[in-house]
């Protein structure tokens, strides 16, 4: 579903009108996030596993940051989530970068080629990466 198609349309209007519709901002942002969702499936079925693991990592180690009284644990939180966004990030952008150059040196030697994956990159994980990031960062602070 792109931005410029009537599917989109329809459900941005559908979005609105049950926002319009539904009285506790609690509510309407837990509808948000679930209409975020749907969209990001609807795009791309396999790669909301990512979404959803990337948004409950930062969700958990977040309230940890902001419950710890520990500056030592706070850091170290920190960097776990850093390490996971970032990492999640390197893998979908340069893994078959990685391997295509093992691949080069490897040739000479007569070792087997590694299949590259031909990875999907999700729409706007560079983006969304950082947006988490500065999200853990702040609490951090």
């Amino acid at each position: 579903m792109l931005f410029n198609t009537p599917e989109f349309i329809i459900f941005f209007i559908s979005v609105l009108a049950v926002i319009s519709c539904i009285k506790f901002r609690r509510f309407q942002h837990l509808f948000l996030v679930g209409s975020s969702y749907f969209f990001f499936y609807f795009s791309n079925n396999f790669l909301i596993t990512l979404l959803i693991f990337s948004t409950l990592l930062d969700f958990y180690i977040g309230k940890a940051i902001f419950t710890a009284k520990n500056k030592k644990r706070k850091k170290i939180l920190l960097i776990s989530s850093l390490v996971g966004n970032l990492g999640l990030l390197g893998f979908f952008k340069y893994a078959d970068f990685g391997i295509s150059q093992i691949n080069n040196v490897t040739e000479s030697l007569g070792i087997p080629e590694i299949t590259p994956l031909e990875l999907i990159l999700p729409i706007g994980i560079s983006f969304y990466t950082f947006q988490t990031i500065s999200y853990t960062v702040e609490i951090y602070r």
